[in-house]
């Protein structure tokens, strides 16, 4: 998420990524998930706050919710875990948005969005912000509204990766 230098990485070092395919030049996903060289104990916790929130957003997915329904329902994780300062403007910018001609539209998930969620809309969930013991973190799942409920369009596997060094 920023351009590269020639630092290497350390054990320990927390990589964040957030690829953004484009399929034939109209419709775009959003595929954030972390990585790590070789992850401590308290990435391994952090990331597990984070997956929690993320499967709680995409739970709250579905016709008729809104995004402020989504935000909160991720927010509502990092409160429950005692991070609910982190769940601030100070600290990330969304809980998701909108995909399709855009990487980044309409709706911004927030807890003041009150746009109501349609079938066929396509949105990337995402738990992103800071933590005091591992760092910003960037994880989600791109979903599309469906009659019932959502379908996570997302293939790659919630974990924390670990890259080994080459």
């Amino acid at each position: 998420m920023h351009p590269p230098t020639e630092r290497r990485l350390a054990a320990g070092d927390l990589v964040t990524t957030e690829l953004t395919p484009c399929v034939r030049g109209l419709l775009r996903a959003d595929l954030p998930h972390p990585r790590a060289r070789i992850p401590s104990e308290a990435q391994l916790r952090a990331f597990s706050v984070y997956d929690e929130a993320l499967a709680a957003g995409v739970a709250a997915v579905r016709p008729g919710a809104t995004a402020a329904e989504v935000a909160r329902a991720q927010n509502e994780v990092f409160r429950r875990h005692g991070l609910g300062d982190y769940v601030t403007s100070e600290y990330t910018r969304v809980r998701g948005h909108g995909l399709g001609l855009y990487v980044d539209g309409r709706p911004a998930v927030l807890e003041d969005v009150d746009l109501a969620l349609e079938p066929e809309m396509t949105l990337v969930v995402h738990p992103n912000t800071y933590h005091p013991e591992a760092g910003y973190f960037v994880h989600g799942d791109s979903v599309r509204v469906t009659a019932s409920g959502c379908e996570v369009l997302t293939r790659t596997p919630r974990e924390l990766f670990s890259v080994r060094a080459g």
